[in-house]
């Protein structure tokens, strides 16, 4: 075997690929340097030794003293120092400068770009996540998921009141609320309401609640009100039956003889006495005398019997004003040689038809301004004067035709034309004549107006002569300038103006009490919902909402809510999980080969616990004589409890243990580890951050107790803990599971976040060999399930099943509400027993274990169901 010896002030090297070489000796250090690159099997350094180039050993070295290599030193196998330290700086600018993993397999190295350390592994570098700089982004996501917005958000569903959005997260209660009662009740009339003191209108009450006194008279039946008013009739009735001695004088004065006599006087020729009335004048005015007067004025009409006389003589001019003059005498002699008519007309237009009438006859003599001549309808009989007016005994044969010549057709047609309205043919002699018809007129009268015609003795229409003719009397006033009408009756404004100056203090109360607001606030009352206070009148109408709900829910317990498709606790439930359990169902032990007396050890080549014989052992060359195991029976790791502040998401744990081997509730509400928190050197981090004063409560169930004294805690490594996650869709019942937990009871299922029941809401299948998970309704589509497959795997050469006999007992209460103690068995503290009310886990604090006693802080709600469960101890 090649070897290092020292021979004096010189180091001899044998084997090596110079043969020997020279090692000189520095007495100023004290040092043996080599000064040529030196390869060798074996070294042994004792002394001082400086190798000045490169040194390489194809097998060990063996280093008492201090050895110096000033190039590369390579190894080809172990290092020994003899439990010294190594002092070296592994230290790489980047990661492309890290040598070949693959060559250098378990080498650890920093890379100072990145601030990271890095171990070679399955020929790739791998990343050293530290505490304080390492986050999240550095470790890669694996079946753990990482929290997300959308995953949070699709792991929940709202059912009944609840309305959810799984895209925003937005969470609805839909509580019943002051405008869902508006809804309500704008749907509902006094017909949904059943009458009670305060009754409903009806007619027939109405009118019974009214009655009519005075000038008022009522009908209750059909609720007819008459107010008899004073009218113009009424007047007219009472004034028919009255006189004038009825009725006192005032300014208007009534008639007397004295007082007529004194109200005349006499004019010029006429002689009054005011004491008698009698009136004279200057001469005899008898029947049969002649009387006598200058100028006689007769306003209005003179007619026969005005005048009684044998002879009226009028000496001078009589002129009549009048419309009318009617003459009744058989003859009329008129000395006057021209006798005129119209005598105002200046145009022949106001002279047209003016003529003589001759009744009876009908014939007329008129004047024709349209074609200015007499007219006469009917025929002339006269002696013609200068032309011969009647030749009936002549024909035009006796009379030769000279300058008047004879008619013919022909000339006759050829004197004649048509112009205006006439159309003539002077061939056929025919006339066309368009004459003015009544149509004609419509046409033209249908363009005219009142405009249009002149006014005559027939006065137009006008406001003012209108409102002239008219005047009031009595109750009614007229007003002829505006035309106004007003009748002063006693009317609804007379009564709503008497009524405005009127107020409830001038009429007395009577069976309708007057409004006060005692009066309507005893009027009133509430139930149900709403509760009313008659002293203020304050009503209040209690809505349900979340804070009632709260309330209503906190007196609640599972016993109040049927087991549906999530199970409840049970002590045969949690049995059936444990018993059923068997070392030998899980996937890293081999029970091949195993008999009396062999041990399970872990085979690191194989991944597996495989039987070994306790004398020879396994598992790389380790037997088990070589464990040591001491027990401590007290070795729990006590829960924690922390009060959030609001700021911060991670709280620092006393112990580490991983995370699915956890119990961590918020506000006693479970978490789900990995989703909702990590767990990792101590630190627990919640996904988000609790609120303040929010309650957190940690605690490991992978640690246990045995009670033989023989195995301590800290040989035991935490459980082998599986997460699956699945994903619902709403038809599918069964689902694969990569390892076999066993049996039902390995498992804890939550879907959507709701843990199920083992056994009614799912169980574990078998196809082919391979495990399922089987649900007793297909889970909602998109819905999230974790599967826990919480099976523990004991990775402690030596420990069987028999080794850990472990057993687990529960009992059950029912709470009264008074008692706060319950037996338990001996030997258990606050931290080896779980509590649960109604299926809620309590924290320690909450109770307190004394010897065979667990006494609440309060005393648990009538009905309740306590369930405690005892921890190996």
């Amino acid at each position: 075997m090649p070897t290092l010896v020292r021979d004096y002030d010189t180091l001899l090297l044998y084997n090596n690929f110079g043969g020997c070489s020279n090692v000189c000796f520095d007495d100023n250090l004290g040092y043996f340097s080599l000064d040529n690159n030196v390869t060798i099997d074996c070294l042994n350094v004792t002394c001082n030794t400086i190798v000045t180039n490169d040194l390489t050993i194809d097998n060990n070295l063996l280093v008492c003293q201090n050895l110096t290599v000033n190039g590369n030193a390579c190894f080809v196998n172990d290092l020994d120092l003899n439990g010294k330290k190594v002092l070296f700086a592994n230290v790489y600018s980047q990661e492309c400068d890290l040598p070949d993993a693959n060559t250098y397999h378990g080498m650890f190295a920093h890379v100072h770009s990145t601030g990271k350390g890095y171990f070679a592994h399955a020929g790739s570098w791998h990343k050293i996540i530290d505490q304080d700089s390492s986050t999240t982004t550095d470790l890669t996501e694996g079946t753990n998921l990482y929290y997300t917005d959308a995953r949070s958000r699709s792991a929940l569903c709202g059912t009944g009141d609840i309305t959810y959005c799984d895209t925003t997260g937005e969470i609805n209660v839909t509580t019943y609320k002051s405008s869902d009662f508006d809804t309500d009740f704008s749907n509902k009339s006094t017909t949904d309401l059943a009458e009670g003191t305060n009754l409903y209108y009806t007619n027939a009450r109405a009118r019974l609640a009214l009655c009519g006194t005075g000038d008022i008279t009522y009908c209750d039946t059909t609720g007819e009100i008459n107010v008899t008013t004073y009218k113009s009739t009424d007047f007219d009735t009472d004034f028919s039956g009255k006189f004038t001695c009825d009725l006192a004088e005032c300014g208007n004065l009534y008639y007397t003889d004295a007082r007529s006599r004194l109200a005349l006087c006499g004019g010029t020729g006429v002689t009054y006495c005011d004491t008698t009335g009698e009136i004279s004048i200057g001469q005899d005015v008898n029947t049969t005398s002649n009387v006598t007067f200058n100028d006689v004025t007769v306003c209005g009409s003179l007619l026969s019997d005005d005048i009684t006389a044998s002879n009226v003589f009028i000496c001078g001019d009589l002129t009549v004003t009048g419309t009318t003059t009617t003459v009744c005498s058989n003859v009329v002699a008129i000395n006057d040689i021209n006798l005129t008519l119209a005598c105002n007309a200046t145009t022949p237009l106001l002279a047209d038809g003016g003529g003589i009438t001759l009744n009876g006859a009908n014939a007329c003599l008129f004047y024709s301004s349209t074609t200015d001549t007499w007219n006469l309808n009917k025929n002339l009989t006269a002696n013609i004067i200068g032309q011969v007016s009647d030749i009936s005994n002549h024909y035009t044969c006796d009379l030769t035709e000279c300058i008047n010549l004879y008619y013919t057709d022909a000339r006759s047609r050829l004197a004649l034309c048509g112009t205006g309205d006439i159309t003539y043919c002077d061939t056929t002699g025919e006339i066309s004549v368009t004459t003015y018809k009544s149509s004609d007129f419509d046409t033209d009268f249908s363009n005219k107006s009142t405009t249009d015609l002149a006014e005559g003795t027939n006065l137009y229409y006008t406001d003012a002569r209108v409102r002239l003719a008219l005047c009031g009397t009595g109750d009614i006033t007229y007003c002829n300038t505006t035309g106004e009408i007003s009748v002063t009756t006693y009317k609804s404004s007379d009564f709503d103006t008497d009524f405005s100056g009127k107020f409830t203090c001038d009429l007395a109360e009577c069976g309708n009490l007057y409004y006060t607001d005692a009066r309507s606030r005893l009027a009133l009352c509430g139930t149900g919902d709403i509760t009313y206070c008659d002293t203020t009148g304050e009503i209040n109408v209690t809505t349900y909402k979340s804070t009632d709900f709260d309330t209503d829910f906190s007196g609640k317990f599972t016993c109040d809510l049927a087991e549906c498709g999530n199970l409840y606790y049970t002590d045969a439930r949690v049995d059936t999980r444990f018993n059923n359990s068997s070392i030998g169902s899980l996937c890293d032990v081999s029970l091949i080969g195993i008999s009396d007396g062999r041990v399970l050890a872990y085979n690191q080549i194989s991944g597996q616990f495989e039987p070994v014989d306790p004398a020879t052992g396994g598992g790389g060359g380790t037997t088990i004589c070589d464990i040591v195991f001491s027990l401590c029976e007290t070795n729990y790791i006590v829960p924690e409890n922390f009060v959030a502040t609001g700021t911060t998401s991670c709280f620092t744990l006393s112990y580490d243990y991983h995370q699915y081997s956890s119990l961590v509730y918020l506000n006693s509400i479970w978490q789900r580890p990995g989703c909702d928190y990590t767990l990792s050197n101590c630190i627990l981090n919640f996904a988000t951050t609790p609120d303040s004063g929010d309650i957190v409560y940690a605690r490991a169930f992978s640690r246990f107790d045995v009670p033989d004294g023989t195995i301590t805690l800290n040989k035991l490594a935490q459980g082998t803990f599986v997460v699956e996650c699945l994903t619902g869709n709403g038809s599918t019942c069964t689902f694969a599971l990569s390892q076999d937990p066993g049996d039902v009871t390995h498992m804890q299922v939550a879907v959507g976040g709701l843990m199920q029941r083992p056994g009614s809401s799912y169980n574990l299948t078998y196809s082919a060999g391979n495990p399922y998970i089987t649900f007793t309704s297909p889970p909602d589509n998109t819905v999230d399930i974790e599967v826990y497959l919480n099976r523990l795997v004991t990775p402690i050469f030596g420990i069987t099943n028999d080794n850990l006999n472990l057993t687990y007992t529960s009992d059950q209460y029912t709470g009264n509400g008074g008692d706060v103690c319950y037996t338990i068995p001996d030997g258990h503290n606050n931290n080896s027993v779980l509590v649960f009310l109604n299926g809620l886990l309590m924290p320690p604090t909450e109770y307190c274990v004394t010897g065979t006693t667990l006494q609440f802080n309060t005393a648990p709600l009538s009905c309740q169901e306590i369930d405690i469960r005892y921890m190996p101890v």
